[in-house]
This record gives C-alpha cells, sequence and structure tokens, in this order.
C-alpha cells in the first residue's frame, strides 16, 4: 500500500465515513498469501459463528475456514501486507483520531458452493 493510497483512504474517511479501493495487494503480495495458503492449509480451522460457549458451525450462515494472523509474529511470507496494515492503523490513528491500539486478522478459505452470510 503506497503513501497515495493511505492518503486517499484517509480523505474517503474523512469525507463520506468508508473507503473502497482496489489492488490494496500486488500480484506478488497475493502470491505470497497463495503460497502460504498452500503450506499451512491443514491449519485453517471451520469458522464459527456465536460467543464464548455459544460458539458453534453454522454452513449456513458460514461455511468458510480460517486462519488468525497474529500481528505480533507474523509468518515471514505476509510481513509485507502486515506492514501495510501497520501503516494504515497508524494513519489513521494520526489523521482522524482513531485512537486503535491493535487489530485482527485472518485469512479465510471458502470452498466452492460455500459462503458467509451477510450481516451487520
Amino acid at each position: 500500500m503506497n503513501n497515495n493510497m493511505l492518503d486517499q483512504i484517509v480523505r474517503d474517511i474523512k469525507s463520506k465515513g468508508w473507503s473502497f479501493q482496489e489492488n490494496i495487494l500486488t500480484p506478488h503480495d497475493m502470491s505470497s498469501i497463495s503460497a502460504f495458503f498452500d503450506e499451512h492449509r491443514e491449519e485453517f480451522v471451520a469458522a464459527q459463528i456465536g460467543k464464548g460457549e455459544l460458539r458453534q458451525r453454522q454452513e449456513g450462515i458460514r461455511g468458510d475456514f480460517t486462519l488468525w494472523i497474529d500481528p505480533l509474529k507474523t509468518p515471514s511470507p505476509l510481513s509485507k501486507i502486515m506492514s501495510s496494515l501497520e501503516d494504515l492503523k497508524t494513519n489513521l490513528n494520526r489523521e482522524i483520531f482513531l485512537g486503535a491500539r491493535e487489530y485482527e486478522c485472518h485469512l479465510a478459505y471458502y470452498p466452492p458452493g460455500t459462503f458467509y452470510q451477510k450481516h451487520l
């Protein structure tokens, strides 16, 4: 993510409250994610809905498999991408006083025919 894109995201959020950007990930980034996925596919777990003891698998709502990425222990193939997310967080904190200290990040795999139902 380059500085122009970071600036555009900030401008969008200031004016509209949201931002949509295409091509945030480069072809190299996508290749890194794909290679990481191929090497770690068995570590992805069936996604669930709900919290705590109420967590459950509901494929009619959500059929993906996820792998959470710890920003403090980023796998090296994903370090450039995670660094870009950190830059985004820093920019948003500085420019719109977001106050974010941390963020969550995961990769999701959707087998054919699965989805994640739209939700708010």
